[in-house]
């Protein structure tokens, strides 16, 4: 299972294939997922090095937690023709045999620096987050309340 709603396609979404082991695998690369996950079928298909872990509870989309308490230390996944080692955390996953979160995506290109780089009518645009703007009620304070017409 994967957080999201019924029916709703969220566009922090990236599916993919990669290899495990030179065996196809499903990989959703998911910006609203926290960490990085292998599906129970891939590990009743592969013999990877696994080892007990202490673990933690994962909330899934249909308000069900789940206990990790298994994980797969520094494996080779494949993707698009680069390797990149992981350590994976066992769940039961429908749909998809890998799940790549946010601890992953915060350790390639700039996504851990805040940073966005695009071409807009010909001109690169780069934007960077600012550690001044947070919303915050004291922020809002300053912010003049709409008058009622009625």
């Amino acid at each position: 299972m994967v957080p999201t709603l019924a029916g709703y396609t969220n566009q922090q979404k990236l599916k993919t294939e990669g290899f495990l082991v030179q065996q196809s695998v499903i990989v959703l690369v998911d910006a609203g997922s926290t960490h990085k996950f292998m599906s129970s079928k891939v590990d009743a298909h592969l013999m990877l090095q696994k080892e007990d872990y202490n673990g933690f509870e994962v909330k899934v989309a249909n308000d069900q937690i789940l206990k990790c308490n298994r994980k797969y230390p520094r494996v080779k996944l494949s993707l698009q023709e680069r390797d990149v080692v992981v350590d994976f955390f066992l769940l039961p996953l429908d749909g998809f045999d890998i799940v790549l979160g946010i601890d992953w995506l915060s350790t390639i290109g700039n996504f851990s620096k805040l940073t966005m780089k695009f071409f807009k009518k010909g001109k690169q645009l780069i934007l960077r987050q600012s550690p001044t703007t947070t919303t915050t009620t004291q922020h809002l304070e300053g912010v003049p309340k709409e008058k009622s017409t009625s």
